[in-house]
């Protein structure tokens, strides 16, 4: 426990970080620790002049957390167990408290599981550029990640067993990007084949998340949050996909979950985009929600609005925006109360 930060880097507190290697026949083992004042903030950069874009580099907080960049793991077990993390935060980048990460790699045969983990004020904003004379501003993407297990750009697959289980979280936000709670997210390319996902016994509670806005020329443009609470969330391009997995979602409990300009899923299979779920079942059983909601948001320059993100809200519900083949699914014994969304799809209990 302490403070530990960085600028423009890392900062890790009881975290497993792999990168450009292979892991084969080990065990990754978070267990029992507790971080506290966790941060990293990306550090600047700037052009002259305006002559292209200033680029901000992303700062990266892990808090008994693992974390696998181009890295090959086989017939491993991947375990963050009976941890507690508090006050994570990030600027520009990711937060990761009691989570694992996969980008841009490939676990094969493998055991991942975060159970029985207490996470709060886990948060992360879009880090932020600018260009001389006005030329752009852009905004970096960010993430919030608590108890959950986030696939970008990589693999799982020949029997992975993923298990999210007895966990909690509160207070977990982010700003200009996704915030993930007790969830697990495959995106951008992404692939889970075969094997199982559960999340069972979750609480998840104020999570929170706000859609971002970058000025071009005096123009707009926005981006919506992602939110997923107890959630297993699929997007990205075709190559994304859950294929012949068994998932399951039961017993979750989610409460004052919120987005202002962005998707809400809690306790829900979300498929967005061209992702895909082919083949498996899918089961949303005994999952309590309440106080869901998202509102869409308006975006304006010089007194003009330049664009629109429309809120969506999903309780204990089936998601599919791009496309389900042969899938067995069941909705059973889940309640829901105040689910709303603002211009936007509000679903519960439902496919």
């Amino acid at each position: 426990e302490g403070n530990i930060s960085s600028v423009g880097s890392t900062a890790a507190a009881n975290s497993v970080l792999a990168s450009g290697g292979q892991m084969q026949g080990s065990r990754a083992v978070n267990a029992d620790n507790r971080a506290q004042n966790v941060s990293a903030t990306g550090g600047k950069g700037h052009v002259a002049l305006g002559a292209v874009a200033s680029v901000d580099k992303t700062g990266r907080s892990l808090a008994n957390s693992q974390s696998f960049e181009q890295t090959e793991v086989k017939n491993t077990r991947s375990i963050v167990s009976g941890n507690q993390a508090d006050q994570v935060h990030s600027s520009g980048g990711s937060a990761l408290a009691n989570s694992v990460l996969a980008r841009q790699s490939k676990l094969d045969n493998a055991t991942v599981q975060s159970a029985n983990n207490r996470a709060s004020r886990v948060s992360a904003n879009g880090g932020k550029g600018s260009v001389a004379l006005g030329a752009a501003n852009t905004n970096a993407r960010s993430m919030a990640a608590a108890n959950s297990v986030s696939v970008k750009d990589g693999t799982v697959g020949n029997g992975v067993r993923v298990n999210v289980s007895g966990n909690q979280a509160t207070q977990v936000e982010a700003s200009g990007g996704s915030a993930f709670a007790n969830s697990v997210a495959v995106y951008n390319q992404g692939r889970v084949h075969g094997g199982t996902i559960t999340l069972q016994k979750n609480t998840a509670s104020n999570v929170s998340v706000k859609g971002s806005t970058n000025e071009v020329l005096g123009g707009g443009r926005s981006k919506n949050g992602i939110l997923a609470a107890n959630s297993v969330y699929v997007e990205g391009n075709e190559g994304t996909e859950i294929n012949r997995a068994t998932v399951a979602v039961r017993g979750n409990t989610a409460t004052d979950v919120q987005a202002d300009g962005g998707r809400v899923n809690a306790n829900a299979l979300a498929v967005n985009a061209r992702g895909k779920v082919n083949g498996g079942t899918v089961l949303l059983d005994s999952n309590r929600a309440s106080n869901i909601s998202s509102k869409s948001s308006e975006t304006t320059v010089m007194g003009r609005a330049v664009s629109r993100n429309v809120g969506t809200s999903q309780a204990n519900a089936l998601q599919v925006d791009g496309q389900m083949n042969n899938a067995r699914v069941g909705i059973v014994r889940n309640q829901a109360t105040n689910v709303s969304a603002s211009k936007g799809l509000a679903a519960a209990n439902s496919v």
